[in-house]
């Protein structure tokens, strides 16, 4: 049979050279047995083209019976074929639906296997009756333009992704194979009224055909197709937004906020979905891009969880997307990624302004007997790897204020420690440092790395590299402190 009656071979030979490489995703149904076997076709023979098969790991012996299935067919047809695993879920994704999980983990090894064989091209066996049932699914969950967009190809960070089926009904997919004589593998859980796909698929579809328009698939192929037309448009326009007001960063990008806040609502829309592709997040979803703009617009500075290991913190001036390469342990929430987050910030203030040296001190060092005109020296380790001294100074008593604390008679409640900040910090007994920190607009994600000098009733006596917070704390027992932090001999 001829392939054309299949593949779009129009939208092909604009895409897809003869001879270049291209990777094709076989989960050995029906759709994609039929996209690898058109495709050899077109192409006279298997050269160029490989198989990447993902196993789900949800099925348990009918996977790998699938996975076989899809071996012994590449080496049959003479095509390389490589598989990959995604482990399976032990807790709801955060951010998105488990569906939306297992196609960014899908896309993910789409690219990793792309890149590691030198191919920028990957081709899908998606359907008109999958862009049916996914337009409608999306249209009742309340997608954006991304839902509800459906294109021959699509860009998918180094890689472009391929639709050849894309105008092909499924039981022309099965016309073809059946005059092939080639055989394919049943999904049992694709008959399952269970998941919304397939109730889609069983129920919906047939109805909207029986009740208000036979040619029903076609009429949302099209709808897609012109969606598809207007996002490509306003991507183009995002871009050229994002190139303006953002910029990468040592943790990850970073936008304008009042740039970005100036601009039309559904440009602001695509321009966050950019910025989330080029931070790494393979299929942004509408609910993660309206969750970074309510944060844009809200007072104060604020942070988000979007996904495991990427997160948008708000400022004064900017919204930075953070990436954080060390995921939380296996059984940590999102209390772990808000600390991964904050210090990963941390790291990169401290890299722009070394005047305000920051530090993860797990355990307060005592500063033991400390005297006026005495120096205590304590090494620390500040959060870019560099090693430094923090030096702690006492007044002399002849610096000291007429009638302040003199000699022997000097004494600190509890000793004095230097640490981080601690629940029920204050500058004085009736103002929390917390308070002082926050009015100062000190960024939260710096406030748990101060290095602070503390006495054993949680008062502070002086915090590094922030002098209007310095010039506040008034010791009221004469005492006068200065620390100095220099690097390390």
């Amino acid at each position: 049979m001829d392939p054309g009656r299949v593949l779009d071979t129009e939208s092909l030979a604009r895409q897809l050279k003869r001879a270049e490489k291209c990777l094709i995703c076989v989960s050995g149904g029906a759709d994609s047995v039929a996209l690898l076997r058109a495709l050899c076709q077109w192409r006279g023979g298997a050269r160029g083209l490989e198989v990447l098969h993902v196993n789900h790991l949800v099925r348990g012996a009918a996977a790998t019976a699938d996975a076989e299935f899809c071996r012994d067919l590449c080496e049959r047809l003479g095509v390389v074929f490589h598989l990959r695993e995604i482990a399976p879920l032990t807790r709801k994704p955060v951010g998105m639906t488990t569906e939306e999980y297992f196609r960014s983990e899908r896309h993910a090894r789409i690219i990793e296997v792309a890149r590691s064989r030198g191919m920028a091209k990957a081709a899908l066996g998606h359907t008109a009756d999958d862009l049916a049932e996914t337009f409608l699914m999306h249209l009742l969950r309340g997608s954006g333009l991304h839902g509800l967009s459906f294109s021959f190809s699509q860009d998918l960070g180094d890689v472009m992704l391929l639709r050849p089926l894309w105008q092909t009904p499924r039981r022309r997919v099965i016309e073809y194979l059946r005059a092939l004589g080639q055989g394919y593998r049943d999904d049992e859980s694709n008959a399952s009224l269970e998941f919304t796909r397939n109730r889609i698929r069983h129920r919906l579809i047939p109805a909207l055909e029986s009740e208000f328009n036979p040619s029903v698939r076609d009429a949302l192929r099209r709808a897609a197709h012109v969606i598809a037309l207007a996002e490509a448009d306003l991507r183009v326009r995002a871009r050229r937004a994002l190139s303006r007001l953002g910029k990468p960063t040592a943790v990850g990008w970073e936008v304008q906020l009042a740039g970005l806040l100036r601009l039309p609502r559904i440009l602001q829309m695509e321009l966050c979905a950019e910025w989330l592709k080029r931070a790494g997040a393979l299929a942004p979803s509408y609910r993660q891009i309206e969750a970074i703009l309510r944060v844009a617009v809200a007072d104060g500075t604020r942070s988000l969880n979007l996904s495991r290991g990427l997160s948008v913190v708000k400022d004064e001036s900017r919204l930075v997307l953070v990436r954080s390469d060390a995921a939380p342990d296996e059984g940590e929430g999102t209390e772990a990624e808000d600390r991964a987050v904050r210090e990963a910030l941390a790291r990169e203030s401290l890299m722009t302004n070394p005047d305000l040296p920051l530090a993860r001190l797990t355990t307060p060092v005592a500063l033991g007997d400390l005297r006026p005109g005495a120096v205590a020296r304590v090494p620390v380790e500040l959060l870019d790897g560099r090693q430094a001294i923090v030096e702690v100074w006492l007044a002399p008593e002849e610096q000291l204020p007429l009638g302040g604390a003199q000699g022997a008679d000097v004494a600190v409640a509890g000793g004095l420690v230097v640490r981080n900040r601690c629940p029920g910090d204050r500058v004085s007994p009736s103002v929390r440092l917390k308070s002082v920190l926050i009015n100062d607009r000190v960024p939260f994600y710096l406030r748990d790395y101060l290095i602070l000098v503390a006495d054993g009733e949680r008062r502070v006596r002086a915090v590094v590299g922030l002098p209007r917070l310095a010039a506040r704390i008034r010791h009221g027992d004469g005492l006068r402190i200065e620390v100095h932090v220099r690097p390390a001999d």
